[in-house]
């Protein structure tokens, strides 16, 4: 990205990683970034205190979402509202963004959201699996998220847990497209 074209820089983001991944973000771009919302794992009162007010630093819950993760993602979601196709969103997604990072749609419940997560990750499926299901269940993944900052332009940062790579398993790909479908979603759960 030319950043003289850019308005305002907006920083998002989740996963286990995502307060070294915003501290080398914010080092290149300092001043120019304009306010963010990420969500972590750890309490980290130094990140908060380096980053200021102009950073939203929020929990979530990993390896099953809580009340906590919805509650951040809802910010974020909320945060996504200010952004314009003048300005850049950078998004920074690392492993354990599927949990941290969550909001399933209406009329889910936040109970059987957990409930379907534990299910899927004891019972034996694989990561890829696991997150076909996730992102059927819930708005900002499988490409969910890239549809809330549009129109803003993104640019997204990913830092890999995921054998070979895959960025639609990669925190349930938030940024992505999703190639698969409610029909392998239903697959997955009827072969489990």
């Amino acid at each position: 990205f030319c950043l003289s074209g850019i308005g305002k820089i907006y920083l998002i983001g989740t996963g286990k990683a995502v307060v070294p991944m915003a501290r080398a973000v914010m080092d290149q771009l300092g001043d120019r970034l304009c306010g963010g919302v990420l969500i972590g794992k750890h309490d980290e009162p130094q990140f908060k205190l380096d980053a200021g007010p102009k950073i939203d630093y929020r929990l979530g819950s990993h390896p099953v979402p809580s009340a906590l993760s919805l509650e951040s993602t809802r910010r974020l979601v909320e945060f996504l509202g200010k952004p314009t196709d003048k300005d850049l969103v950078i998004c920074l997604i690392s492993g354990g963004g599927s949990s941290l990072m969550s909001l399933p749609y209406d009329p889910i419940s936040l109970e059987d959201f957990q409930e379907t997560t534990r299910q899927l990750l004891f019972c034996g499926a694989t990561i890829n699996e696991v997150n076909t299901i996730r992102k059927h269940l819930d708005q900002v993944k499988g490409g969910g998220l890239a549809r809330l900052a549009a129109p803003a332009a993104l640019a997204t940062l990913v830092l890999s847990d995921v054998i070979g790579d895959a960025l639609d398993a990669i925190a349930s790909g938030p940024t992505v497209a999703d190639p698969s479908t409610f029909r392998d979603a239903w697959q997955i759960i009827t072969r489990y």
